[in-house]
């Protein structure tokens, strides 16, 4: 993994994503993903809480964060948050309400840049 430098690391969250890799140079792409403060907003999710489908949006944000840092395909990142309780709570989502192999596809491929 790349290595954020000094001279490289112009956004809090850059600089954040620095400290934690100078402090823990073994941490892992998990470790990241779950440790990050990415400051999203609930006011992001196009779903009001009453939403059969409404998921939490940090943890989609968290998800997403970590397929990029992986190279993981949309597949094995789903399989990921839809199969591995452990990972999906860590990202945030509730372990008894796992999002759908649907609503993980959706959610990865409106986040992937064109």
């Amino acid at each position: 993994m790349a290595r954020i430098g000094a001279d490289t690391a112009t956004t809090s969250f850059q600089r954040a994503a620095r400290d934690l890799l100078e402090s823990n140079p073994d941490a892992t792409p998990l470790d990241l993903a779950t440790s990050l403060d990415f400051l999203t907003s609930d006011d992001d999710d196009a779903h009001p809480d009453w939403h059969p489908s409404s998921k939490p949006f940090d943890a989609m944000v968290r998800a997403y964060f970590f397929q990029r840092l992986t190279g993981w395909s949309d597949r094995k990142t789903i399989e990921t948050i839809t199969k591995d309780t452990e990972t999906a709570t860590a990202f945030g989502f509730d372990p008894d309400s796992l999002p759908s192999r649907s609503t993980a596809l959706a959610a990865l491929t409106r986040a992937s840049p064109m």
